[in-house]
């Protein structure tokens, strides 16, 4: 089936359904977010009954949407969803293992579209609407809206979209943000999406705790050859009460440095039973941060990956051991 088909099928299924369920990945981030929440709104629009399903739930960064509270971690099999929709996911077992590893049969005998960008995406439903030339998910719904019915985009959906212009795309600053990406942003600001609200509650509300956290973060970083970096432990964000998206902007801070090779920052887990760290790559330019997380297993885009790593109880022991191994994976791929 072509695209447009793909598209069709999904806007008659929408449309006669009844009960819809809606996923997207563990680690939530904005981008799932709010692509899921402008799908839902869409379906609450038109009358239907819908659930959504994360694995993890949002970080507190995202509490001015009342929406979010409606999230569920824990899935009804028992009744039959019309349509099952899950977005921006480019691997069932690696992003939706807590529902997929038990219930595989399950979503089989449902009606699955998956929309994603991610060119690693596997293609693993028959109703694939993926396009990795997309700077996001949400760039993809908002098209698929404008191509169903463009009067289903209100004030509220069009927000919710436009907040990914704020947050993917990092204010336009990303080589792959392209006309495709503006043209869809002037026309969710013709359809009242509420900029304001998206900026005053994510880019000017910022405690003065976060604000020193986030200093001591840079502190911390170091400039190695080919690769800048900085670390903190999940317990010191606990005990200073800081949001994890908040402690994570740091890294928007260090890929402002002129730096031509990777960046990194090092989240690690040491009071776990079993500790790890998970890392969190970005990269400018021509360099492929993929290749770094396909080495240590994660998932990734070509200019933003992610991997997680068990270690040691020993933290330093573990943190340099982890940094070399970045360090000599490109070393070797220079």
């Amino acid at each position: 089936m072509t695209r447009l088909e793909h598209i069709s099928l999904l806007k008659d299924t929408i449309t006669s359904a009844k009960k819809i369920a809606i996923f997207w990945h563990n680690n939530i981030d904005w981008d799932a977010l709010w692509s899921c929440l402008a799908l839902w709104w869409v379906c609450e629009d038109l009358w239907k009954e819908v659930s959504y399903y994360t694995p993890s739930l949002p970080w507190s960064s995202f509490s001015f949407l009342p929406q979010t509270k409606k999230f569920k971690t824990t899935f009804d099999y028992h009744p039959h969803y019309d349509c099952i929709i899950i977005c921006d996911t480019a691997n069932p077992l690696q992003l939706l293992e807590r529902f997929w590893v038990w219930h595989e049969d399950y979503f089989k005998d449902n009606t699955v579209f998956v929309i994603d960008h991610h060119w690693s995406n596997t293609r693993y439903w028959t109703h694939n609407i993926v396009d990795d030339s997309a700077s996001s998910a949400c760039e993809i719904i908002a098209e698929i809206l404008l191509e169903m019915n463009s009067d289903w985009i209100t004030p509220q959906i069009a927000t919710y979209l436009f907040l990914w212009l704020s947050t993917d795309t990092w204010h336009f600053i990303y080589d792959k943000d392209s006309q495709r990406t503006f043209w869809i942003a002037k026309i969710l600001l013709s359809k009242w999406a509420e900029k304001k609200l998206i900026v005053d509650s994510l880019y000017r509300s910022s405690s003065y705790k976060s604000i020193k956290f986030l200093w001591n973060l840079l502190e911390r970083i170091q400039k190695q050859d080919w690769l800048i970096r900085s670390w903190y432990r999940k317990q010191e964000i606990i005990e200073h009460d800081i949001d994890k998206e908040k402690a994570d902007s740091v890294l928007w801070v260090m890929t402002r440095v002129k730096h031509s090779w990777v960046f990194a920052l090092i989240k690690i887990h040491d009071h776990e039973e079993k500790p790890f760290l998970k890392c969190s790559f970005r990269s400018k330019w021509e360099i492929n941060a993929s290749l770094l997380a396909e080495q240590f297993w994660g998932w990734w885009h070509k200019a933003a990956s992610w991997c997680k790593q068990y270690i040691s109880k020993d933290r330093e022991a573990s943190l340099q051991d982890f940094v070399s191994a970045v360090q000599n994976h490109l070393k070797d791929n220079s």
